[in-house]
């Protein structure tokens, strides 16, 4: 009984996870769709774009390195978009790719 109930939290867990990265991706390509808009990048470079702004992602813990990344670029770009701005995107974002991943 007990190794069933052990099973079953780690079931749960891998799937928090999976859960978790997911709408962290998904959410990240969002962002960097967003951030690319902003920037005016030609159509041919906007999932290259959106790649860099995913693997910014696994440089630190938490998703204050997409923050610093979408930032850096926009101030690199002249613009004058605030990083409150972007986190409150990223936050959007989030809610958006978690209602998504979980109403499929």
């Amino acid at each position: 009984m007990f190794d069933d109930r052990k099973k079953q939290f780690e079931k749960k867990s891998v799937m928090n996870a999976e859960n978790k990265f997911k709408v962290s991706s998904k959410r990240n390509r969002m962002l960097g769709r967003w951030a690319a808009e902003k920037m005016n990048l030609e159509s041919n470079l906007v999932e290259d774009y959106i790649e860099s702004v995913i693997e910014a992602d696994f440089e630190k813990p938490g998703h204050d390195d997409v923050l610093e990344k979408i930032n850096n670029d926009f101030k690199n770009k002249n613009l004058e978009i605030t990083a409150n701005t972007i986190e409150s995107k990223l936050n959007e974002f989030e809610k958006l790719a978690f209602d998504e991943i979980n109403n499929q």
